[in-house]
């Protein structure tokens, strides 16, 4: 599901945010060309993340209004791609996939959690 543009961005967006989580959403076209929306991460905790309630809505309309669909949830990990216990409750509750990314001297390491629902490749 990642693209060479969605990863470069996500890397970009990494590394700019050094140690603190990073996260957004995955949007495509018509034509499946996937970008990064970055959200900012509202969380107080260092380790941590979360996406306010306008900032999405923002981006659903967004989406809504150009035509594209919303593909995935991402977001960041200092040390991995494993889901901690707090992502595995929240993936739960989520109708869409998420994807944890982390950067590694080698380039961006992700993992895809949960299905994309049907007719959405």
């Amino acid at each position: 599901m990642l693209t060479a543009k969605a990863i470069s961005q996500l890397t970009q967006a990494i590394a700019e945010d050094g140690v603190r989580e990073i996260c957004g959403l995955l949007l495509s076209d018509t034509e499946n060309n996937i970008n990064f929306w970055k959200v900012p991460n509202v969380s107080c905790q260092a380790h941590s993340f979360a996406m306010s309630q306008t900032d999405t809505s923002r981006i659903y309309r967004h989406a809504a209004r150009m035509g594209l669909r919303i593909r995935a949830i991402v977001h960041s990990h200092p040390d991995g791609v494993m889901a901690s216990a707090y992502d595995r409750r929240e993936m739960r509750r989520s109708n869409l996939p998420w994807i944890i990314v982390h950067l590694t001297k080698h380039g961006l390491d992700w993992r895809m959690y949960g299905e994309e629902p049907a007719g959405s490749l």
